[in-house]
């Protein structure tokens, strides 16, 4: 099997699918990573395929004023707030990178497409090429549950209830976010209007896309009231770092 992976973001979103690409290989699969092209020799440097992305999101990153704006991002009023002031830089960004990932999966033909949420074409895309789509991710941002709210809420948030309906806030700015560039895409590679249910959590007539999380049992016990779409099995290390010891002395300055 084929799997084109569409991560984007920083390092730190990037490094943990290589990981996975490369766990996918170990397995007898063939794995791509489509991610920004300042990546590129890191993840052929692991051994992985690399398509190259639009570096604009890591420019964004990186930039001196966006650093100051992103510290705002620590709760999600805060993200909120980040995201609406970016929102037009964004959505041109976004229109390059899902250019750039429907380019890699025209050429590479995949048997399935594995995507950060960042990329929130990659159920049209999937859907397009007529492959399963499975999402990815690092922490537990999407999945609702009563144990904790979604993450940038405040951890005491009451009732058990009150903290699941706190993902349908998330889910409504993620759609808010990728919903417009997502139709300006699919106009302009004529693909049409979207079909009913698809969406960045379903795929077209509204069947569930799985959710994978690459996070540690350790640092967050699986929520036993998940939905059946959302599953972790651990996470996704690199082997180099599977020796790593912290500095504990370091850590308690």
């Amino acid at each position: 099997m084929h799997v084109l992976i569409l991560a984007l973001g920083s390092r730190g979103h990037v490094q943990p699918f290589v990981a996975l690409a490369r766990g996918l290989q170990a397995a007898g699969h063939r794995a791509t990573l489509c991610a920004p092209g300042f990546f590129g020799g890191f993840v052929t440097a692991q051994g992985v395929a690399h398509a190259p992305m639009d570096d604009g999101f890591v420019e964004l990153l990186s930039a001196l004023e966006t650093r100051a704006a992103v510290e705002d991002m620590g709760s999600l009023p805060g993200a909120i707030r980040t995201l609406w002031r970016l929102l037009p830089t964004a959505n041109a960004l976004q229109r390059k990178v899902f250019d750039d990932a429907w380019a890699a999966a025209r050429s590479l033909r995949p048997d399935l497409v594995l995507f950060h949420p960042k990329v929130g074409a990659a159920p049209d895309i999937a859907h397009a090429l007529g492959v399963p789509a499975v999402m990815g991710l690092l922490f537990p941002q999407l999945a609702p549950t009563g144990d904790f709210p979604a993450v940038g809420l405040p951890a005491g948030v009451p009732g058990r209830a009150l903290r699941r309906a706190s993902y349908s806030l998330v889910h409504a700015v993620a759609g808010r976010v990728s919903g417009g560039p997502v139709r300006a895409w699919r106009e302009a590679a004529g693909l049409g209007p979207r079909p009913r249910g698809l969406g960045l959590l379903s795929g077209a007539g509204g069947g569930a896309i799985p959710l994978l999380h690459g996070i540690s049992p350790a640092l967050c016990p699986v929520p036993g009231d998940w939905p059946a779409q959302a599953v972790a099995f651990g996470d996704w290390p690199l082997d180099d770092a599977a020796g790593f010891e912290p500095d504990l002395a370091r850590a308690r300055a």
